[in-house]
């Protein structure tokens, strides 16, 4: 399943073989070229402050193959709306909003 399939529908995500869902390069480079695809990927992703972290640190986005750091500023915020209180709670204070 190419990453590009996936940007451009998250509900593509849940076609991916296992071993990609449970890919965290993967899962980071999804999400962090749709923030819709973060529900989608695996709960241990999604409840894990070091992914979290590693996610809203980013400093390049890559969409359809091209690095795109003018969109990072859109896509970042809308990771923060989906992190889990839980986890949310726990990140370190310099990178929360």
């Amino acid at each position: 399943m190419k990453k590009v399939k996936i940007q451009c529908n998250p509900e593509n995500f849940t076609k991916a073989s296992t071993r990609l869902k449970n890919d965290r390069t993967f899962c980071l480079d999804v999400v962090r070229s749709n923030p819709d695809v973060f529900n989608r990927i695996p709960e241990e992703y999604q409840n894990d402050k070091e992914f979290i972290v590693e996610l809203i640190n980013t400093s390049r986005i890559v969409v359809d193959g091209k690095v795109r750091e003018d969109i990072i500023h859109t896509c970042i915020p809308e990771i923060y709306q989906r992190i889990p209180l839980t986890v949310y709670d726990k990140l370190p204070m310099e990178i929360k909003k």
